[in-house]
């Protein structure tokens, strides 16, 4: 069993655990904190108290590895998204690019006035 542990554990490198395992264990545990207790009885979801607690914990670990692979292997292209890649070229990109050229161009005007 510890050769199976040890095997399992290499496999976690410090980027994964760091950047994708701790963000989805306390967005599970804040989940289930804070937004659980205030879902409809009926929810589609059920809540891991009422699974019994080894179910339930089983649950909860199942969620927290499911987000974590879908946190580390959509990593770069919520990055992308967030940076504005895929809209770069769009109306709206163009836009939004003259108006921080723009000013940038007025900081650097400022900043010349000053020294």
């Amino acid at each position: 069993m510890s050769a199976f542990l040890s095997a399992i554990s290499g496999q976690f490198t410090r980027s994964l655990v760091l950047g994708a395992l701790f963000p989805a264990a306390i967005f599970v545990l804040l989940w289930l904190s804070f937004v659980a207790p205030l879902l409809p009885p009926g929810f589609a979801i059920p809540a891991p108290q009422l699974l019994g607690q080894e179910w339930g914990m089983l649950s909860v670990t199942f969620a927290t590895l499911v987000l974590t692979g879908l946190l580390y292997n959509l990593d770069v292209p919520l990055m992308q998204l967030y940076e504005g890649y895929p809209w770069q070229h769009s109306l709206l990109g163009k836009w939004r690019t003259r108006v921080q050229l723009r000013r940038h161009e007025e900081l650097l005007q400022r900043a010349e006035v000053l020294f």
